[in-house]
């Protein structure tokens, strides 16, 4: 059941404005359908929440500075009083003190209140001045990248919520092309997957009918399958010893422990792009060369 449903009543207008918006619906959704028996998916959902919330708020932030908005302070005030707010009460649901619930009421009704008002008066003077509602690039590009707007990215992951929330990402980093799967057979049974390459693959571990490992072992050892090279990264609920030996080994590039923040997704991704490494094959699965660390 959803906790709050996106409806073009919400939207201001802005595209950067209005995706980050129908994103925090996705993370409101997410946390709402946590098990409270299960602390670490709770734990999980509240941290997600929490970092989506923080980049939009900077992204708005930047927006509102470039554009020389007259409110922007009473804004961003807003900003760091739901911040508080959110942080207190994430401490207080950590002691048993409060529930997830009555945080969910809170923000839901805060950020309806707050897009029909403060976001809609930022959007009427963003649309007064050509080409202030760019998206801001908050995090700039390392040297030697390959251009996210010419990138194909798969996002192969169960959750509906969570492949909005990785999309969005992307959409800030300049991509465009994205291909999406709840699992990994849905990915390979794509025609589109079967006929062009897909540069990333960002991949979570546990799907059905099939997870993350069992689909990098296919995409690795079909030599047809134009994105057979593909950077992988799994998305992974952990980045311990073993999880990383069997993404290795499947062939992914990295493991990148939910939740993450975009920042971090860029980075890691950037960097594997900056550095590819050189591939072997054996077993008839192709596989990154990692280098052997120095004693």
């Amino acid at each position: 059941m959803q906790m709050l449903q996106w409806d073009e009543s919400l939207a201001v207008g802005v595209t950067m404005i209005d995706d980050d918006h129908r994103t925090l619906i996705a993370c409101l959704n997410q946390l709402n359908s946590a098990d409270d028996q299960d602390r670490t998916a709770l734990d999980n959902a509240l941290k997600t929440l929490g970092i989506y919330t923080a980049e939009h708020f900077n992204r708005e932030e930047v927006l509102m500075e470039k554009s020389a908005y007259g409110d922007r302070q009473a804004h961003a005030k807003e900003h760091v009083l739901l911040n508080r707010l959110y942080q207190d009460h994430c401490a207080r649901i950590s002691k048993g003190e409060a529930g997830r619930q009555e945080l969910l009421k809170l923000l839901s009704a805060w950020l309806n209140r707050h897009i029909r008002g403060t976001d809609s008066k930022l959007a009427a003077h963003l649309h007064k001045r050509p080409g202030a509602e760019a998206t801001p690039q908050i995090h700039p590009p390392v040297k030697g990248q390959l251009t996210w707007k010419s990138m194909t990215v798969g996002v192969i992951d169960d959750s509906p919520d969570w492949r909005w929330m990785v999309r969005a990402m992307l959409r800030g980093f300049g991509c465009t092309t994205v291909i999406e799967a709840a699992d990994g057979q849905a990915f390979l049974a794509n025609s589109d997957v079967q006929e062009a390459p897909v540069q990333l693959l960002l991949v979570d571990d546990v799907m059905e009918p099939m997870d993350g490992i069992k689909m990098m072992r296919k995409v690795r050892k079909n030599s047809t399958l134009p994105s057979r090279k593909a950077l992988a990264i799994l998305m992974a609920g952990d980045d311990t010893i073993d999880t990383v030996k069997a993404a290795a080994d499947a062939g992914f590039h990295a493991v990148l422990p939910k939740p993450f923040s975009a920042s971090t997704l860029r980075q890691r991704a950037e960097k594997l792009m900056s550095q590819p490494l050189p591939w072997a094959e054996t077993d008839g699965i192709l596989r990154p060369v990692f280098p052997k660390r120095s004693n």
